[in-house]
């Protein structure tokens, strides 16, 4: 299939209406939605699908675990949104300059079967298997990594983006990811000053890098600020990628909060200040069919992997308790067989 940069139409966004429309701006700050991919080799000229597409699941697993038998959830579409710590628009690179560190990554998961959806945050510090090929494109084998810094394997379109789905799937037990959008965090002022500022509480110290984010207060981001609040780690807090995420989920929700009050010529026209940022393998045409199911399914509590923060080497390292691994990948793809 022919890499390319995909593009989402107005003509769509207006069809699905505003919640659709959050769904798609928000992927610059890891909002909580996202729509489903189409292959281009079916779309029509118009941008719709002229095919149903069902999850890519034909074949649900069945596995074992201490003696109980698991299947896999067929009805499963999961949606990577990422993050990058990059500036300016979405280009490709040149060689050994790399793509950027997908820095704050979501994985929406939608189950058509419960009619549920929730989200999976992933720790950008989390170590998988990043895959080593041979020059006839089989898997020689597979190193540790940093999963933020499979995106910098490539040019940071496309290419980079795979990279990054693949790491994430091979760690979920091979579990498929539908489709994925990417944004360079760079256009975060851009997309938060065309909605007028985003109001957040501070609760942490900004004064190291920005002393008009007083502690206590409710401030509305603007310009810098926005990028500042959501990007800052090192001299923040305590320095961990930990506390970013939590605010990364403060904004989000005020995001989102205040994307639902815009009259819809304003919100096409926000959507319309982040399309060069963002690089995505998704279509248009499914949008209005994923916001229907937004709107009517249930929302479940977002989750998190539990682990160990191993800050002996330079790069903190983060290591998923297998336990904990295990539990929420059973809750999130399968279901118990019973007898």
């Amino acid at each position: 299939m022919p890499r390319q940069r995909r593009r989402i139409h107005k003509k769509d966004l207006k069809k699905a209406g505003i919640v659709s429309i959050i769904l798609v701006a928000a992927i610059a700050i890891c909002a909580i939605l996202i729509s489903k991919w189409e292959n281009i080799f079916f779309q029509t000229e118009g941008g719709e699908s002229n095919v149903i597409i069902d999850p890519i699941i034909k074949e649900p697993k069945r596995i074992t675990i201490n003696g109980k038998e698991y299947l896999q959830t067929a009805k499963i579409q999961t949606y990577l949104l990422m993050g990058i710590d990059k500036d300016g628009k979405a280009v490709p690179v040149k060689d050994g300059e790399g793509g950027g560190q997908a820095d704050m990554q979501i994985l929406l998961v939608i189950d058509d079967e419960h009619e549920t959806w929730r989200i999976l945050q992933i720790d950008r510090d989390m170590m998988v298997d990043e895959a080593v090929f041979n020059t006839d494109g089989s898997i020689a084998g597979y190193n540790k990594e940093h999963i933020c810094l499979l995106h910098t394997a490539g040019t940071g379109m496309e290419d980079s983006c795979e990279s990054v789905v693949y790491g994430l799937s091979h760690f979920l037990w091979d579990q498929p990811i539908d489709g994925y959008v990417a944004m360079n965090m760079g256009g975060i002022n851009t997309l938060n000053d065309a909605m007028g500022g985003i109001p957040v509480k501070i609760t942490t110290d900004f004064t190291a890098v920005d002393p008009t984010l007083p502690l206590g207060e409710t401030v509305t981001l603007k310009g810098e600020q926005a990028e500042r609040f959501v990007r800052s780690r090192m001299t923040v807090d305590d320095g961990t990628n930990v506390s970013r995420m939590a605010r990364q989920r403060e904004y989000m929700k005020s995001f989102v909060k205040k994307f639902a009050t815009l009259d819809m010529d304003t919100i096409v026209d926000v959507y319309d200040t982040i399309q060069d940022y963002t690089v995505t393998n998704m279509g248009s045409g499914l949008i209005e069919k994923l916001a229907e199911k937004v709107q009517s399914y249930e929302e479940l509590e977002l989750v998190q992997f539990e682990g160990i923060h191993d800050k002996s080497n330079y790069f903190t390292e983060f290591w998923v308790d297998e336990q904990n691994k295990q539990d929420v990948i059973l809750d999130l793809f399968y279901s118990p067989v019973w007898d």
